[in-house]
């Protein structure tokens, strides 16, 4: 038996297809990750916010600054995974890096690969 393993041709070959599989996939699963991290910031800010406003209706209280950074600070745990800031405005919870977009509700920089409407 007359065996001399792989060409560099076929290794080469090889190598180009495995790069053009991780090319593909580590963009997808970081956009994955980064939509996944913006989805449980949002949920989180939300469920804050209804707890602080169960809080100001138990305490019978009107919302200062002073009374939601307390109240975020005895709550706070892992509100946003990526550290960004709580903000309470206009009777919204919402963190300063995963904010919606004002004008249109939509993440702002969100790609869900739809066609916009004009």
């Amino acid at each position: 038996m007359y065996n001399q393993g792989f060409s560099f041709i076929e290794l080469m070959v090889t190598i180009a297809v495995i790069a053009i599989i991780v090319s593909i996939v580590v963009p997808l699963y970081v956009d994955y990750v980064e939509r996944a991290t913006r989805q449980v910031c949002n949920v989180n800010c939300m469920q804050l916010e209804r707890m602080y406003h169960v809080y100001l209706l138990m305490e019978n209280k009107e919302h200062t600054v002073f009374i939601f950074n307390d109240f975020s600070q005895e709550h706070k745990g892992n509100i946003c995974p990526a550290n960004g800031e709580i903000k309470y405005e206009h009777g919204v919870v919402r963190c300063l890096l995963h904010s919606k977009d004002e004008v249109n509700g939509n993440e702002a920089d969100e790609g869900d690969g739809s066609v916009p409407y004009l």
